[in-house]
């Protein structure tokens, strides 16, 4: 019956090598020299890994010392406990060997652990004569991670937080270039500008020159104006070329014998810029300025 218990719990792949035993001694034995062997790389491999287990970032206590107590199961497979044999023994030599295993687990569990959190309690009881036992480590090693977690946790919501309002400025700092093509107003529907500069929407500037302070609804800056003609002054042929130059520019005023008034200043150009541009054009005389070949009227630059 016993023979029979024993090859019900072999593996096929064990049992198709076995012969058949009437003897359950003899089977365990002959299962025993096969299998029990206990090599060195073995052990070598065991304590490797005992070595390199650390508690990382975000593995909580019971998570690792799961770990170790899996490692340290598989060692004693290996290096059993020393056992007397001789049965006369009065010095408890089992026992001894049992504290000295558990004193070398509980400095193992410490020596992984995040230093960082568990520095302090780490020296409490490694300063505590006698050492406590590895189950009283435990406790109070868990009882420390509940605490650094309420810390931690609070900890970093201002962290949280003031990234969220690094990413909404981020940009926006002093020396920071925007790219005013892109900018849409939402008041006269032009690019360039937004509505916090619409002059349309809060009046012209003095810089502006003689434009009207206040103008009819729907006239913005860039937006064609025929009411400010022959206010003049640069030919529709430099006018043209800035605008060539530019791609993004819209004339403000233009006149039947194509002279243009001022208009918005280009992307690029600072206003001290344009005010100069213009001036420099402005004095040349547009009554003399004859142009040769087709002229650019107000339909082509509506497009």
């Amino acid at each position: 019956m016993l023979v029979s218990w024993l090859m019900n719990t072999i593996t096929p792949e064990v049992k198709a090598t076995l012969s058949r035993y009437d003897d359950a001694r003899r089977l365990w034995k002959d299962l025993k020299e096969r299998f029990s062997s206990v090599d060195g790389p073995k052990i070598h491999q065991v304590k490797s890994d005992l070595a390199r287990c650390v508690q990382t970032r975000g593995m909580t206590i019971g998570t690792y010392y799961a770990k170790l107590k899996m490692l340290w199961d598989d060692l004693n497979k290996y290096e059993p406990l020393i056992a007397c044999t001789c049965s006369k023994c009065t010095c408890d030599v089992v026992g001894q060997h049992e504290t000295r295993r558990e004193k070398e687990h509980f400095h193992q569990f410490f020596m992984g652990l995040q230093q960082d959190l568990f520095g302090n309690i780490r020296s409490q009881l490694l300063g505590q004569t006698p050492l406590p036992t590895l189950n009283r480590a435990y406790q109070q090693v868990s009882q420390e991670e509940r605490v650094h977690g309420i810390v931690q946790t609070e900890d970093e919501r201002p962290d949280v937080v003031g990234f969220a309002v690094r990413t909404e400025g981020k940009g926006m700092g002093r020396g920071t270039k925007v790219d005013k093509a892109r900018l849409i107003c939402s008041y006269c529907k032009y690019s360039g500008h937004e509505i916090s500069s619409c002059f349309e929407l809060h009046g012209y500037p003095d810089w502006w020159g003689d434009r009207p302070r206040a103008v009819p609804k729907g006239v913005g800056r860039g937006k064609p104006n025929t009411s400010e003609a022959n206010r003049g002054k640069p030919s529709a042929k430099a006018h043209a070329a800035a605008v060539e130059n530019s791609k993004m520019s819209q004339p403000s005023t233009s006149t039947g014998d194509g002279s243009f008034g001022q208009s918005t200043p280009l992307p690029g150009f600072s206003v001290e810029q344009w005010k100069s541009l213009i001036s420099t054009f402005g004095n040349l005389s547009s009554s003399n300025d004859r142009m040769v070949g087709p002229s650019l009227e107000e339909a082509d630059w509506n497009g």
